[in-house]
Formats: C-alpha cells, sequence, structure tokens
C-alpha cells in the first residue's frame, strides 16, 4: 500500500486494543464493517503487503467462516503492534472511519452479536488468487479454525476446573494428616493420589493449551 494523501491509518496496536475491550465479554461476536454504499463485509484474513502494512481480507458473503473477534486478536497480535493496517475487498481498498472520540469500533450488537465498524474506499486493486485455496476453501478453513479455538477454550476451562478441585482435595487431606481425623496411610494415599492428578491435568493445562496459546 502506498502513502495516500489526507488519509490517517490506524495500527494495529490501536485496532487490538479496542477490539480487547470487546474480546473479553463478546469473543465469538463477528466484526461487521460497513462500508459507504450500505453493504456489510467480514473479516476472512490477514497479511503483509509488499510495503510491510497490514491487509485484512474482507468480503461479502452469506456464508459462514469469518473471524469472530478473539480470531482477529490472535490473528493481529502476531503483527508488529506499530504496522499501518487497512482492508481489501470487493475489488476496493478500505481504511477504518475514526470517530470524534478517536475510536474506530461502535458498540456491541447483542442481536446478531456483531461488533460494527465504518470504512471508507481510498483506492482499487487488480484481485490475484493467492496460492491453492479457493474462496470457498478459506471459508472452510477459518470456520475450522474458529471451531478449533472455541473447543481449545472449553478444554482448558475443564481442566482449569479439575486443577482447582484437586488443589482443594489436596489440601483437605493434608488438613486431616494434620488433624488426625482420619487414618494416617489414608492421608497420605489420598495426598499422593491429588499430587500426581495436579502433575497429570496443570501438565496437561500448560503444555496443550497455555503454552500453545502464548506460540
Amino acid at each position: 500500500m502506498k502513502d495516500i494523501a489526507d488519509i490517517s491509518f490506524v495500527t494495529v496496536g490501536k485496532l487490538v486494543e479496542e477490539l480487547k475491550e470487546y474480546g473479553k465479554d463478546y469473543p465469538e461476536y463477528v466484526l461487521n464493517v460497513e462500508i459507504p454504499d450500505g453493504s456489510v463485509l467480514n473479516v476472512m484474513g490477514t497479511g503483509l503487503d509488499g510495503d510491510g502494512d497490514l491487509s485484512i481480507e474482507v468480503d461479502e458473503d452469506p456464508d459462514e467462516g469469518y473471524y469472530d473477534i478473539q480470531m482477529l486478536i490472535d490473528d493481529l497480535e502476531s503483527y508488529d503492534e506499530n504496522t499501518r493496517v487497512y482492508m481489501e475487498g470487493c475489488g476496493l481498498l478500505f481504511t477504518f472511519n475514526v470517530h470524534h472520540d478517536g475510536s474506530v469500533l461502535s458498540e456491541p450488537n447483542d442481536e446478531d452479536e456483531t461488533v460494527g465498524c465504518d470504512a471508507f474506499a481510498f483506492g482499487e486493486y487488480k484481485y490475484e488468487p493467492s496460492g491453492w485455496l479457493t474462496e470457498s476453501e478459506k471459508r472452510e478453513l477459518a470456520e475450522k479454525t474458529r471451531k478449533e479455538k472455541r473447543n481449545e477454550r472449553i478444554y482448558a476451562i475443564v481442566l482449569a476446573v479439575l486443577v482447582v478441585a484437586e488443589i482443594v482435595g489436596l489440601i483437605y487431606h493434608i488438613k486431616a494428616l494434620i488433624a488426625s481425623t482420619q487414618p494416617v496411610w489414608e492421608s497420605i494415599l489420598w495426598i499422593v493420589v491429588y499430587i500426581v492428578l495436579l502433575v497429570i491435568c496443570g501438565g496437561t493445562l500448560y503444555y496443550s493449551v497455555i503454552k500453545k496459546q502464548k506460540s
């Protein structure tokens, strides 16, 4: 993307900061990008262009497969926060319309589970398919990724609950051992069992979920 006079572009850091405000409570909402003709576009993917600016691919299509808010945050955080952001779709280049208060996103719409923003076109481009994936395949891949991330979050919650329950059980039996409220051998047995379970569940939570999300 070349420099365009009199046009300001938001940065990755600015966009992520605003998305995270809604991502806490609405991680699975979809970003609706409204352009001047009234059409609504959704995020399909991201990538750096030849100038080092970040292009967000948007498209108007009723099929599923769009990025939700959390997916977009995860994707954007892999780029430098000072990188300029613009959007491309339908043969046009778009930039975010910045509100008077400096924000670019609108309040969430609970009825259709979306967060909105306005955009205006500043240029055109010639569409050239990249890679071997068709648009349909891209949507299927995005939907698969979305489901995988949702399942990972559920898996992490279940493991976290188990870890908390095991910690509570371990503390209970340590207190029972100290207070001699049950046979010593029984307390020691349960303490060993809970320690083993904590190592297994805690290790699984860290390596399979937390470490994977950080990488």
